[in-house]
């Protein structure tokens, strides 16, 4: 027997996974969530090498005489996909510049993530939204809860996963590089025509070569992420300190296993291992439940805020509790 567990994203009001934690944890290939805690994509190399280049003529149009946040409310206005809002920012350096986080907020709207995100895999059993980690829910999100149960007509019995669900939409989670088929072949398109274009003048071909920047951002290479961060906590996990091992059905211990075993919460243990006693209050009380991730490579870890010091290395302990559940499932 066993609690049913889902990964809840609290900031995005996503929910990915779900089921027995046993099945769940380890025949689940958590390769998606890992890439949706990659750090979010950056613009291109080619964006600031453009504009730190060659001269800087401001436009006598009456368009850029608009102040800045009139310009701003147009990029607002302006959409990623049908390749609006890049045509308009590569049009001169003055807006190029003032395009950098429309473009960056806009992205990641198409190709979203769940870096930075408050993180907690609830177990059915949770029955009180008082006992939820302490501060993890804003004032403003608890009366949205509060709210929703109120209105609710029937006397169904609400857990607090089904709390979350009156105030959530439905969510299918989206791959990172998620860019419409539409967009995929603008891209081609555009790519041909840069033939053409390159007899007429070397100023078009670079506005051509910006536009499939931008537009394969989601093929772009990163570094393979070897470090699970907690950002809340300033604490991280190596990926290779993990266990080595393979299972029968092919899977292997990735650093996703890491993160949804330390933010496990619940008001009742069931979860279908055998969990020796002396860890029996972490299954209920996860230590990272709530906390804000991301997962990078280790030379890329994000700044910490001030006041929570300096980053530190917990993957003797994190992968300590971890193969508790490594070892039971591997010995069935």
């Amino acid at each position: 027997m066993g609690q049913y567990w889902t990964l809840k994203n609290i900031d995005r009001h996503e929910t990915v996974g779900g089921g027995k934690l046993r099945e769940w944890l380890f025949y689940a290939d958590h390769h998606r969530l890992l890439e949706q805690l990659a750090s979010p994509v950056q613009l291109p190399r080619s964006y600031d090498k453009w504009l730190n280049g060659g001269k800087r003529v401001t436009q006598g149009c009456p368009l850029m005489k608009l102040p800045d946040e009139l310009l701003d409310m147009i990029f607002k206005e302006l959409d990623v996909e049908d390749m609006s809002l890049f045509c308009f920012a590569i049009t001169c350096k003055d807006l190029l510049a003032l395009a950098k986080q429309p473009i960056l907020k806009a992205i990641d709207r198409v190709i979203p993530t769940w870096a930075n995100c408050r993180l907690i895999c609830l177990g059915e059993y949770a029955d009180d939204i008082d006992d939820l980690p302490a501060g993890m829910l804003t004032t403003e999100e608890r009366a949205r809860i509060d709210a929703a149960v109120a209105a609710e007509s029937d006397d169904r019995y609400l857990n607090v996963e089904t709390m979350f669900e009156l105030v959530e939409e439905p969510f299918e989670l989206k791959l990172r590089g998620a860019i419409t088929s539409m967009t995929r072949k603008i891209t081609k398109n555009t790519a041909r025509r840069g033939g053409a274009l390159q007899r007429k003048s070397e100023r078009c071909l670079r506005e051509v070569d910006m536009l499939c920047a931008f537009l394969s951002l989601h093929e772009q290479p990163r570094p393979i992420p070897d470090v699970l961060c907690n950002i809340s906590k300033g604490e991280y996990v190596r990926r290779a300190a993990l266990p080595d091992i393979t299972f029968d059905h092919g899977g292997n211990v990735t650093l996703a296993h890491a993160l949804i075993v330390q933010v496990l919460w619940s008001s009742d243990p069931t979860c279908n291992f055998d969990i020796p006693e002396k860890y029996v209050e972490r299954i209920m009380r996860g230590p990272w439940a709530g906390d804000r991730f991301c997962v990078t490579a280790r030379k890329n870890m994000p700044q910490l805020a001030s006041g929570i010091g300096e980053w530190r290395d917990v993957s003797d302990e994190v992968v300590k509790f971890l193969s508790i559940f490594v070892r039971d499932f591997a010995s069935e």
